[in-house]
């Protein structure tokens, strides 16, 4: 099945692109609150093998669009919303 070229450039397919988007409403609704790696897992359903590993594949990806900014906080990590983005393109806004 075909994906689009930002998924290609972005390195995702269509189950991460959703998970990418879950976490990116959470975290844009709650922009106060960084959550943890462990919390986010918990969220998407994440805390089996290949689901996790998708789950994690979609933080760092959200990350690298910058919409999302992880820090190590007590040897763990937590992601914070960061700026808004186009969720169909995951440009700036």
């Amino acid at each position: 099945m075909p994906v689009t070229r930002r998924q290609f450039e972005l390195e995702i397919y269509d189950e991460m692109e959703s998970l990418k988007h879950m976490i990116y409403l959470v975290l844009s609704l709650q922009k106060h609150l960084a959550y943890s790696e462990a919390e986010l897992l918990e969220i998407c359903k994440g805390n089996d093998g290949s689901r996790k590993d998708q789950v994690l594949q979609a933080l760092k990806a959200l990350a690298n669009t910058e919409a999302v900014e992880v820090r190590e906080l007590g040897g763990e990590d937590y992601y914070v919303f960061n700026r808004e983005v186009d969720p169909d393109t995951w440009e700036p806004r």
